[in-house]
């Protein structure tokens, strides 16, 4: 395909703001800024949960703890 997953959303949020902003005339700046605020504000908690459980998957490896866990489950 010509375009992948993120960038056939992102270019569709495009066209969808374009399209309710100058042929709707649906939506304006404030609209604009205030739904751009509220979907902030509902990604933030999904976005520091991504982000934690990076860090906790890249603290597990280091530390060598899937190779013992997995090696504990095996012994039994």
């Amino acid at each position: 395909g010509i375009l992948d997953t993120m960038e056939a959303g992102a270019i569709s949020l495009i066209y969808g703001v374009f399209v309710a902003m100058f042929i709707y005339r649906s939506l304006d700046l404030k609209g604009l800024m205030s739904s751009l605020t509220q979907s902030l504000r509902s990604a933030a908690p999904l976005l520091s949960m991504l982000a934690l459980s990076n860090c906790f998957g890249k603290a597990m490896t280091s530390l060598d703890i899937t190779t013992s866990v997995a090696n504990a489950l095996q012994s039994m």
